[in-house]
């Protein structure tokens, strides 16, 4: 019951960050999809476990114990990964955000969008602020900020505030 039940939970957290997935890149939002897979071994575990004591299979109960305890090193191991490489992985969400947000804005894209509808539910702008979005590459001009970021928000609003406005 318990490993539907984190099946049940993690595919809802699969579809409510869907939005969020290309924004951080596949490898930061398969959280779900590891629970999700990890659920139904554990309920493939327990149904072996089940199966063993109820036949009274040592076999079945041999291959019960040791699955256990190599989930439970790996969920170990999992955890102190994830509390010595926290910093790490911070630095490096926030980096990979910041490098697609300055993006060239003519290059109108998946990511960009995304990120605009976001900050429209969030009523924010760029990580910190608006600066965020404007590349320092790009010498032109031409870069803005997205409609989502004006406070009164009309049509290409975001194309008034221009990287020359922030120095």
């Amino acid at each position: 019951a318990l490993g539907l039940a984190i099946v049940i939970f993690s595919w809802m957290l699969h579809l409510k960050s869907s939005d969020y997935g290309p924004l951080m890149g596949n490898e930061w939002f398969t959280a779900p999809v590891v629970l999700i897979i990890s659920a139904k071994c554990s309920m493939v575990l327990g149904l072996i476990g089940c199966i063993g004591a109820w036949f009274e299979k040592k076999s079945l109960l041999f291959l019960y114990i040791i699955a256990m305890i190599i989930v439970f090193a790996g969920l170990l191991i999992g955890v102190v990964l994830v509390i010595a490489l926290n910093e790490q992985m911070i630095i490096s969400a926030r980096k990979d955000l910041l490098d697609n947000i300055r993006l060239k804005p003519q290059e109108e894209n998946n990511f960009r969008k995304k990120m605009d509808a976001i900050q429209r539910r969030l009523h924010c702008c760029g990580l910190d602020e608006y600066r965020d979005w404007f590349n320092p590459d790009i010498q032109s001009g031409e870069t803005y900020v997205p409609d989502s970021c004006c406070i009164e928000e009309k049509f290409n609003c975001g194309k008034q505030i221009s990287a020359n406005e922030t120095s």
